[in-house]
């Protein structure tokens, strides 16, 4: 049986992201990004490609990792009344102020924000001490920034803005 949002607060957003460093007065702008759940949050990955190299007389070529790489992610939420802080993020990139952060996502599970009967405690949402991981995004700038989905009158889905986002690296911090 599914859950009630007054059961299970978090139900589809389990996870927070907040900036943990901005350059210059970025932070002004970032702060209200970051107030509250994402719907979505695509994580990063590294990849690197196989490099061949054959030496000598050798008959197989040996494979060696090449410069590792990091993926762009995604964050997704339900448009915002007067919340227009993914734009400006965008906006201060395109005129040249001070535009790269430095943001942690902080996923929670049940068990890390319930009360200790084991009910669901709504003070705890936002507690970032209770994160069962922390991933730490690195040098982070948005790429391609969407303020609100597609308007369509005759539609009744919830209307998302979306804001895509490149990082140099990134860590993952698994909590005890």
């Amino acid at each position: 049986m599914p859950r009630a949002i007054a059961l299970d607060p978090l139900l589809n957003q389990r996870f927070l992201v907040s900036v943990i460093g901005a350059d210059g007065g970025l932070q002004a702008i970032l702060d209200p990004l970051f107030a509250a759940g994402f719907a979505t949050c695509e994580l990063p990955e590294y990849t690197t490609d196989p490099v061949t190299y054959k030496e000598g007389v050798w008959r197989f070529e040996r494979k060696y990792p090449s410069d590792p790489k990091v993926s762009d992610i995604v964050l997704t939420r339900g448009v915002v009344k007067k919340d227009t802080s993914f734009f400006n993020w965008m906006v201060a990139q395109i005129n040249g102020k001070p535009y790269r952060a430095d943001l942690a996502v902080y996923h929670f599970h049940r068990e890390d924000w319930s009360s200790d009967n084991g009910q669901p405690d709504t003070q705890t949402l936002t507690d970032i001490s209770k994160a069962s991981k922390i991933y730490k995004l690195h040098e982070c700038f948005p790429i391609r920034v969407r303020p609100a989905g597609n308007l369509d009158a005759s539609s009744n889905d919830i209307n998302m803005s979306e804001l895509s986002i490149a990082l140099e690296w990134f860590e993952v911090i698994s909590k005890e």
